[in-house]
């Protein structure tokens, strides 16, 4: 969709459309990342209209990708 600092993609599925956003390395913190997600979950649980996170099966509202090793 978008790319700047993070990278935004629109996935279709069966359940609807979502958008997977990806934060760059280094740009953020596990915990400043964390910190807004529940930020964006708390406002949307009191009636705020915000792009909200959606939990994975296990619960989590956010997961760690590992970058790909280049073959040696």
């Amino acid at each position: 969709m978008k790319t700047g600092i993070n990278h935004s993609y629109l996935i279709t599925t069966p359940d609807g459309k979502f958008v997977l956003k990806v934060y760059c390395l280094g740009w953020r913190t596990e915990s400043e990342i964390r910190e807004e997600l529940q930020l964006l979950e708390y406002l949307n649980e009191n009636g705020i209209l915000v792009s909200y996170p959606v939990k994975d099966r296990d619960g989590n509202i956010s997961t760690g990708l590992q970058p790909l090793k280049e073959n040696a």
